[in-house]
């Protein structure tokens, strides 16, 4: 983009110049003046007519180039004020290796990788070396996310703002996902629990090899992605789209039926959200974080837009349901450690499976906290489209709970992986894994090792933190944050636990700081990638070399979206900066 503070500033010094030039004309012009003080004899009347005439000539040349100059910095200053402020040079470099790294995710989508159209392949890898898994199928919860990744909505309700060719991506996915929702498999039919099964074949087809499950994350994150859409096509308004609306992702006369995807998955969340299952790493059975907040979420958002398509009944179970989640999820704070749990063995609900699920010795701090902000965090806004009523749920980048959580998540892995010995603070930029008792090393048990998917969860986290902070305008300290701060500015944030408010130095360096640590920790997953493109699931825990399954789209699409998290954090610093 153009520079146009630097080119008005030259305008500027060219109009200076100018007006130099112009002071030294006296009445009878430089030429005339100069001439006459070189000769005593007088000059005949055509000599002096034509020393008149360029005169006449140079005035009227500088008066037309200042006009010039004037129109070209009025000219700029208006370009300049209706684009974007231009992106430094390690964001350019960013969003240049963004591009490629969703061609790289799109690679794994439908028939390209010989999967059916609109299902995602999770990796090409099939176990075909020893080094490698079998990721060669299609996982709900990777799916949802992807897509996400991949298409964006925003208030403007202009068609504009969403391409054709995402579009069509988005209804091959929004049609593949009905025959899965159909089919019968290990969890179930669609009646009896069949959508909460994770994994598929790469047609679409039921995988009936053991595995842990139901996992009940997947119906909520695929209705999280797939509201916004209709909303989208609400707001757009053709005959066209309302009819594709009620056809294939919510018809407010139906309850579950094949075809309407987004009622399928809100209608088994709000009748089973405090059912136990298997975790996002699909290992442990019980109660997750996770599950939990995503679910909410879906239902806050289905309450939306329930009420928006007139199905009053189905807004106000999904509103009341979200409720109660709400109420529940401080049952995962632990006050000793200061973090939100990952699991737990009981919500302690008096309807709630007598059967009580004994869970593995571990201190229950890993990556699907911040993968929990991140996809349903009170920063998204699902109120976008002005429709819905439900309140905070108090799980966002400025809380303090929150921020511990992370911060102690991060903190868990000191000490733990070699390729970090060479950085003796977190906020260089660690290498982290999902747990730090993890034993998965991509193909089997031993020694678990990072992942791209949680250390680019982290630089996210980093920047959503920033962003939110400049939108709220201050910091509160508290005796949970206060290590936080401390360590990432190197300086205590306030000794009196006092708000550090917007243009106070401490919070300057704060919001400087949470970028910075931001980028280090984004820089960990660019400097594992293979070829300087290629991610794999995992990073070598001594070598920083890829490990495990190769090309995985799940670590594409955490690369892309903490990019834009960064993107939106400049953005919101530059116009908080300039007083906008």
């Amino acid at each position: 983009m153009t520079n146009g503070h630097g080119e008005v500033e030259a305008g500027s010094k060219a109009d200076s110049e100018e007006d130099l030039e112009l002071e030294n004309v006296e009445e009878d012009g430089p030429l005339l003046s100069s001439a006459e003080s070189s000769s005593p004899e007088r000059k005949s009347s055509s000599s002096r007519g034509w020393a008149q005439g360029q005169k006449r000539f140079k005035v009227v040349v500088v008066v037309v180039t200042i006009i010039t100059l004037l129109f070209i910095v009025l000219g700029l200053e208006f370009t300049s004020s209706n684009t974007e402020p231009e992106l430094d040079y390690f964001q350019k470099t960013l969003k240049l290796e963004s591009e490629r790294a969703r061609e790289l995710l799109l690679r794994n989508i439908g028939p390209r990788i010989g999967a059916g159209d609109g299902l995602v392949v999770a990796s090409p890898s099939k176990g075909e070396k020893s080094y490698l898994p079998d990721y060669y199928y299609t996982w709900t919860r990777d799916s949802a996310l992807v897509y996400r990744s991949l298409t964006t909505f925003d208030s403007s309700s202009n068609s504009d703002n969403m391409s054709s060719h995402d579009e069509l991506l988005l209804r091959a996915y929004v049609q593949s996902q009905i025959p899965i929702q159909t089919r019968s498999n290990p969890s179930g039919g669609l009646e009896n629990g069949g959508l909460n099964e994770p994994k598929f074949q790469i047609d679409g087809s039921p995988f009936l090899g053991d595995w842990g499950r139901p996992q009940r994350d997947g119906p909520a994150l695929r209705t999280l992605t797939l509201i916004p859409y209709a909303h989208f096509l609400l707001d757009r308004g053709y005959p066209a789209d309302r009819s594709y609306v009620k056809k294939n992702l919510y018809n407010p006369d139906k309850i579950k039926r094949s075809g309407i995807v987004i009622k399928n998955d809100l209608e088994e969340v709000a009748h089973g959200w405090w059912k136990g299952g298997f975790d996002l790493w699909e290992e442990v059975n019980g109660h997750h974080f996770f599950t939990l907040i995503v679910s909410l979420r879906a239902l806050q958002a289905g309450s939306s837009l329930a009420d928006r398509l007139n199905d009053s009944g189905a807004q106000g179970y999904y509103s009341k349901q979200a409720e109660l989640i709400g109420q529940k999820l401080e049952t995962f704070w632990n006050d000793g450690k200061e973090y939100y749990l990952s699991s737990i063995s009981s919500l302690n609900l008096d309807d709630e499976d007598s059967t009580r699920i004994i869970l593995p010795e571990r201190e229950w701090s890993d990556c699907s906290l911040p993968l929990a902000l991140i996809h349903a965090g009170d920063h998204i806004d699902l109120d976008t489209y002005q429709h819905s009523n439900y309140t905070e749920i108090g799980f966002g980048p400025t809380d303090p709970k929150v921020i511990s959580t992370i911060y102690r998540y991060t903190r868990s892995f000191d000490g733990l992986y070699k390729i970090n010995n060479n950085k003796r603070s977190w906020t260089q930029g660690w290498a982290l894994g999902r747990y730090r008792e993890d034993v998965y090393d991509g193909v089997g048990k031993s020694k678990g090792n990072p992942w791209h998917i949680c250390t680019n969860a982290i630089a996210q986290s980093l920047y959503l933190i920033e962003q939110r902070h400049n939108e709220q305008g201050y910091i509160e300290p508290t005796e949970i944050t206060d290590n936080f701060w401390t360590e990432l500015m190197t300086e205590r944030i306030n000794k009196d636990d006092k708000r550090v408010e917007f243009g106070e130095r401490k919070f300057d360096l704060a919001m400087r700081r949470l970028r910075e640590v931001g980028d280090s920790f984004l820089n960990v997953s660019r400097n594992a990638m293979e070829q300087g493109e290629r991610m794999s699931e995992q990073i070598g825990r001594d070598d920083g070399k890829p490990i495990g399954a190769r090309d995985l789209t799940w670590s594409y699409s955490s690369y892309l979206s903490a990019v834009k998290a960064r993107e939106d954090a400049v953005f919101v610093g530059n116009n908080r900066a300039k007083g906008a």
